[in-house]
Formats: structure tokens, sequence, C-alpha cells
């Protein structure tokens, strides 16, 4: 299989430029947004099947996590081309479900994980104030928010444990 999605670092120029071939190769996914981060990019949504039943996978969360979205990628391409895992293909699937992928929740920490202050555009001073202008552990969306613990989930009680 000539794969569209290569395995490298999934900047967002990449992703969208993934998104556009895919979307050329495999008319039948459905490109949404659920958004704009921060500092202005689209919040990504492949949408494929007609099932009444959703199954929503998203990666991305921490701008350290980019290989999530890599993945979560590779496995559109996959269940796009009917790719067979352990003797099944996603066809029948699809005809059951809708499949929801968001790969990257976070793209403006995807990039400043990836591409460092540059990729910054207005948060910069912000970022490099809240880490003295180092990336190395950065995690954060462009606002230095960790969108891990902003989910309804009772996190303030969890994060007693992380220490």
């Amino acid at each position: 299989m000539n794969r569209i999605v290569k395995k490298e670092n999934l900047c967002y120029d990449t992703l969208e430029a993934y998104i556009r071939k895919l979307k050329s190769a495999y008319p039948s996914v459905r490109v949404a947004t659920c958004g704009k981060s921060a500092e202005g990019r689209e919040i990504y949504a492949l949408v494929m099947g007609k099932g009444d039943r959703k199954i929503v996978y998203a990666g991305g969360t921490h701008a350290q996590e980019w290989l999530t979205s890599l993945l979560l990628m590779r496995f559109c391409e996959d269940a796009l081309s009917g790719k067979e895992y352990m003797g099944y293909t996603l066809n029948a699937l699809l005809d059951r479900v809708t499949l929801i992928i968001i790969p990257e929740i976070n793209p403006d920490g995807i990039e400043i994980a990836l591409r460092g202050l540059s990729a910054c555009r207005k948060y910069r001073k912000t970022i490099f104030n809240i880490c003295n202008g180092d990336l190395w552990e950065w995690n954060a969306n462009a606002r230095g928010v960790d969108i891990n613990h902003n989910f309804n989930a009772d996190w303030y009680n969890l994060r007693d444990y992380e220490e």
C-alpha cells in the first residue's frame, strides 16, 4: 500500500496536507471543524461511516502527544482504504457506526512542542514567560493551559496523585 500518511512529525501544515490528500483519495470522508485554537488554528474532525452510533477518537491533547495524532491519521487512512485487521475490515463497522476522529485537540501545543517559539503567534510572550523559554516539557496549549485538566472528570481531585 502506498500510504498517504507517512511516519513523520505531524506539524499542523502536514496535518492539513494529509487531510486534503485523504479527502481527495477517499471522498466518503467528511471533514469538519470543532472550533479554533487560541492561536486560530482549526481543530479538525474526520467523519466516516453512516451509523446512528457515534464513536469518537481524539488525540494530541498534550503538546508532546503528536504521535497520537499521527496514529489516528494512519488509522483513519486504514479505515478508509479497507485495510484488514485480524481478518476484518472496518467497512462493515462503518455501515453500523459513525466514526469521528479528532487528530489534534491541541494544535497550538503540538506546534510549540515540534517547532518551538517560532510556532507561536499572539501568545509568544506569554509562553516564554510561563516556561522561561524552556519548552522541553511543554504540554499545554498556547495559553499555558493543560487541556487534560479541563474536562469535567473530577480532575481537580486527581491532581493530588500527580506529584
